[in-house]
């Protein structure tokens, strides 16, 4: 829903500006999608981790990337995007696990923990997929194996 409306509102823009509407779209006149879904998910973070943070700042940023991991077909594969999409999926990626790990360590009651422990290897387990089922060379390979092992520590972790 959020993405389709950016696109949209990106190429409107776009042809509003343009005299030629007529002209092919460059790499440069993308919107880098990916680069916007930080931006955001970093913005709400700041807003659920200082002392004024509350149930629903937290529900508010996985709302954000539950829509976009979970509930859209952006999240599924690295396959069709750009270099720096792909990048910033790694951003985001590391930031969602980041905001997971923080907020399981805080927990002391281990049902609420365990829920915690079970939503950061269903992120690192998307994570894994995304990179994955994309190709991208070595590089990524090694992203792939990194989100491995540290999904694996989690797992087997007390």
């Amino acid at each position: 829903q959020g993405s389709n409306y950016s696109i949209a509102y990106a190429k409107k823009n776009k042809v509003a500006d343009d005299d030629n509407d007529e002209e092919e779209e460059t790499e440069d006149d993308k919107v880098n999608l990916a680069s916007t879904f930080v931006a955001y998910l970093k913005h709400t973070m700041l807003y659920s981790t200082g002392e004024e943070a509350t149930a629903d700042n937290d529900n508010a940023v996985r709302s954000i990337y539950t829509s976009i991991l979970y509930h859209s077909n952006y999240g599924k594969s690295c396959a069709g995007k750009t270099e720096e999409e792909t990048r910033y999926m790694k951003s985001f990626f590391d930031a969602c696990i980041q905001f997971e790990t923080v907020k399981m360590g805080r927990r002391k009651d281990k049902k609420k923990k365990k829920g915690r422990k079970m939503e950061l290897c269903k992120l690192y387990e998307t994570a894994i997929g995304f990179y994955a089922n994309g190709g991208g060379g070595s590089y990524w390979r090694k992203v792939v194996d990194g989100y491995q092992r540290d999904l694996d520590d989690v797992k087997y972790s007390f």
